[in-house]
């Protein structure tokens, strides 16, 4: 169990969001496992899982760039982070995942779940990163692919469905000077290639 901790709140002494800092990594674990009441600010990765068979995410807090001039929402560097990942490439193992009653706020993605059955319900998800930059660095003769949109809630691709019930997604527009309720690059909640050859159903249910 992973609990009861507070990381990076003065977002300088421990990571820098230019590089992979994650709060939490967890990979082909096997047995019960709980990432719980942790507050963790100011790094790109919140949460990131691979392959882990019985995972319940809960109760954490993450703002992935604190304010300074907090509500106001004017620092948007920090604009490829995820609050949560939690993925399964390998499909060999059965991986599932509990995501609920987490708090995430400043991110480009608040929670992408992929190849991988994910109970995703009761999360609050405030005010996301709308800063888009496209890449600049590709090589020769290959173009440089669009900025990638902002997601509140992503699920892509399962074989025994994903259940996203009771969420919170919340754009406080007073707290931005740009306009991301009308950009079609800022998206709500996103399923993506769900349907599966065992038939089993997503489920989308009372968010708001």
């Amino acid at each position: 169990s992973i609990d009861d901790n507070t990381v990076n709140f003065d977002g300088i002494n421990y990571f820098n969001w230019n590089e992979n800092s994650v709060f939490v990594e967890l990979r082909h674990t096997d047995i019960t496992s709980w990432v719980t009441n942790n507050q963790v600010y100011n790094v790109k990765y919140g949460v990131f899982t691979e392959a882990c068979t019985d995972l319940s995410i809960s109760n954490n807090t993450m703002d992935m760039e604190v304010q300074s001039n907090d509500p106001t929402y004017s620092s948007k560097l920090n604009d490829n982070s995820i609050g949560i990942l939690a993925r399964n490439i390998n499909n060999n193992i059965q991986s599932k995942t509990t995501i609920y009653n987490n708090t995430i706020k400043h991110a480009k993605i608040g929670i992408q779940a992929w190849f991988s059955s994910e109970r995703i319900e009761g999360n609050t998800i405030e005010d996301m990163n709308d800063r888009f930059v496209q890449q600049s660095n590709c090589p020769p003769f290959f173009q440089c692919p669009p900025a990638s949109p902002a997601y509140r809630i992503r699920v892509l691709n399962t074989a025994d469905g994903y259940v996203v019930e009771r969420n919170k997604v919340e754009l406080t527009l007073a707290n931005y000077t740009s306009s991301p309720n009308t950009d079609q690059k800022v998206i709500g909640i996103s399923l993506e290639n769900t349907a599966n050859a065992n038939n089993n159903e997503s489920f989308v249910n009372c968010n708001s």
